[in-house]
């Protein structure tokens, strides 16, 4: 899990990490596509790679990205090959979360519209995916989770105003949404340094922003983690906090 944590963060900011055995490990391709949608049109691309999600599956990983029309499948997390899949998101996939279940099904969300279905997959190195018939609205850089009683989640956190949030959803309705929305935390600049903007986290007039909340289970606590103060800082962190089983 340490790993995939990792990768993520280098992936995200185009960083070379090491690890304790002897190895080292940088993004593993480049993609050449445009994340910011107003020159999209233009062809220009940045190699962005923004939000992407590493989710191991029945011993292969998986990796999701932001605005692409597919994913990346490998066994070794050194070799990658892109996968078009034959149903998708008409929009591609925007800050996208996803989930292995018990090893039998891939759960997948991350409509750009905010909007969505979630996606599932017994065969995804095929490319072969089902919608469940509902959609979830409202909601920016989800993450699904789905404990170890079946119990469905689904969090998400996109913004300078609104807390990291979630909601129960019920996996044998269509995952359907629970009326109750529970709201955990926000920005505190004045508590958390490294939620500032600007060099070093030095600026102390200008808001943050809080994004992408990702929950793992680990060792029985549960550690939600998420990102501040924003994309466009070159000071962007990640943060996390944790809940241990009575």
């Amino acid at each position: 899990m340490r790993d995939i944590i990792t990768l993520i963060l280098s992936l995200a900011f185009g960083i070379t990490v090491s690890f304790a055995q002897p190895a080292t490990y940088c993004n593993p391709i480049n993609i050449d596509y445009t994340y910011m949608i107003y020159n999209a049109h233009e062809d220009l691309s940045y190699r962005s790679g923004a939000d992407p999600a590493v989710v191991r599956f029945k011993d292969d990983y998986y990796m999701f990205v932001t605005r692409f029309m597919g994913y990346w499948y490998s066994k070794d997390m050194h070799h990658w090959e892109f996968i078009k899949p034959k149903q998708w998101y008409f929009q591609g996939s925007n800050a996208p979360a996803a989930f292995n279940y018990r090893d039998s099904v891939l759960y997948m969300a991350g409509n750009p519209s905010g909007s969505m279905s979630v996606l599932f997959s017994d065969s995804p190195e095929n490319g072969e995916w089902e919608a469940t018939p509902s959609i979830l609205h409202n909601l920016q850089d989800p993450a699904l989770f789905i404990d170890d009683d079946g119990q469905a989640y689904m969090y998400w956190g996109s913004s300078n105003t609104f807390p990291v949030r979630a909601r129960k959803l019920d996996k044998k309705k269509r995952f359907r949404p629970s009326d109750e929305i529970h709201e955990f935390f926000n920005l505190e600049r004045e508590k958390h340094g490294w939620e500032r903007f600007g060099e070093n986290h030095s600026d102390s007039i200008n808001g943050g922003y809080i994004e992408g909340p990702w929950m793992n289970k680990i060792n029985g606590k549960y550690y939600l983690q998420y990102a501040a103060p924003g994309p466009n800082s070159m000071s962007m962190g990640m943060g996390f906090t944790y809940r241990i089983l009575p």
